[in-house]
């Protein structure tokens, strides 16, 4: 498979539902994600349009999708990215079932990265990975992420926790 990793635009606001949607209905997405699949198809057209207009890359973030080249252009996976202060929160990151194991997560982070290190106001990357999904804290590990000492409840399950992972901005 070949893959294009580019930001969503911003009348791609359907496509880019029908892949949160599939990510919050896929079995891990407890282990995965915080909002649960019942809020998010409740979301309406305009704030699915709202969120393909700020994944374009904006003052407030993007959203990165990897593109199946080889399959007319399906979506493959997304990574979201919000800038906040001095850091960048990585959210929402998925990749289809028949996608995993290969290189498309990989090119999603490094073009996420990429794009994040250009604000230089930026001095890490950060987010929250769930202490029960061993599979994606490997895979953070590989990219350079560490896990910091700070960790949150699961908002699902309270006695679950989810823990911060930091990638410091190359020297």
């Amino acid at each position: 498979m070949r893959y294009e990793v580019r930001t969503v635009g911003e009348h791609e606001w359907r496509q880019l539902r029908e892949l949160r949607l599939a990510a919050l209905a896929d079995p891990v997405a407890p282990l995965a994600f915080f909002t649960p699949y019942v809020t998010a198809v409740g979301y309406s057209d305009a704030e699915w349009q709202q969120r393909a207009r700020e994944g374009q890359g904006s003052d407030v973030g993007a959203t990165f999708v990897g593109v199946d080249t080889s399959a007319a252009g399906a979506w493959a996976g997304m990574v979201g990215v919000r800038l906040e202060e001095q850091q960048a929160l990585l959210a929402g990151v998925y990749v289809r079932p028949e996608h995993r194991g290969g290189p498309l997560a990989g090119l999603m982070f490094d073009a996420a990265a990429e794009w994040c290190w250009q604000h230089t106001s930026l001095k890490r990357l950060v987010l929250h990975v769930h202490e029960d999904n061993v599979r994606a804290e490997r895979f953070y590990l590989s990219r350079g992420f560490r896990r910091t000492a700070e960790r949150e409840p699961d908002p699902l399950d309270t006695n679950r926790y989810a823990y911060l992972m930091e990638l410091l901005r190359p020297l």
